[in-house]
């Protein structure tokens, strides 16, 4: 099986021109984050459509396209789940999508690639497992995350994303409680489950920064480089560091 990581969308059309190139891989794991584009010449209109064109990619090939949520995403469904807020904009038109599309499993918290590879968004620590009490496993992990923003209960009690703490709400991320939509590498990497290598985004990363070489020692990943043009792959049990133009 061969599978692509696609690193946070934000915006971002160039992972056509990855589809276009890696046309015999199995699978194509996005990352989430698929709005608020860095890029503020982007149009309303040009990143809605874009969002559509990948969801569109999903429903036409439902077994080869994984799409993850990114806390850009989650963060834009209220408490009532009715609406798309974000920073620059409003999104109600995208709402239902998204809304409808984590119920119906379009969108998904996680994807285990086999028992040792597991892709998330920002990732998941023993502290987060342990206070939400769910299994390190596929199924549960989805189950309860659905579950949740069917309840409505998603944003309010901080499970996934701007988890609450002992004391207090921590916006950087960078505490060892956060969930799996905020957490930062620094935190995931003195807290993670041993021996499973974590593949996220979330945190951006240098041109030209191939992580692999340090995959050994710290079992993560860090794949938020499609603003470079960059991508990993994994075939034959091995990740491979590439570029949409060479």
């Amino acid at each position: 099986m061969k599978y692509i990581l696609i690193g946070d969308i934000h915006g971002r059309t160039n992972w056509k021109q990855i589809v276009e190139k890696e046309k015999d891989a199995d699978k194509f794991i996005f990352f989430g984050d698929y709005f608020d584009p860095y890029d503020w010449s982007l149009s309303l209109n040009e990143i809605v459509n874009n969002f559509n064109d990948i969801v569109e990619f999903k429903n036409n090939s439902p077994n080869k396209v994984i799409l993850l949520i990114g806390n850009h995403d989650l963060r834009s469904l209220d408490q009532n789940a009715n609406q798309c807020r974000y920073i620059d904009g409003t999104y109600e038109q995208v709402a239902p999508t998204l809304f409808n599309g984590i119920l119906d499993g379009i969108f998904q918290l996680c994807y285990f690639i086999n028992d040792n590879i597991v892709c998330s968004h920002a990732g998941f620590s023993k502290t987060w497992l342990n206070d939400t009490d769910l299994s390190f496993d596929e199924f549960s992990l989805n189950k309860n995350f659905k579950e949740q923003v069917k309840n409505k209960t998603v944003i309010s009690n901080y499970d996934f994303i701007y988890r609450k703490g002992d004391f207090w709400v921590d916006g950087s991320g960078n505490n060892i409680w956060q969930g799996p939509l905020w957490i930062r590498p620094e935190s995931l990497m003195r807290n993670k489950p041993n021996d499973i290598i974590q593949c996220v985004g979330h945190t951006r990363i240098n041109k030209n920064s191939n992580q692999l070489y340090k995959l050994d020692r710290i079992k993560l990943l860090l794949c938020d480089c499609l603003e470079h043009g960059e991508y990993y792959s994994y075939e034959n049990e091995e990740f491979k560091f590439n570029k949409i133009l060479c």
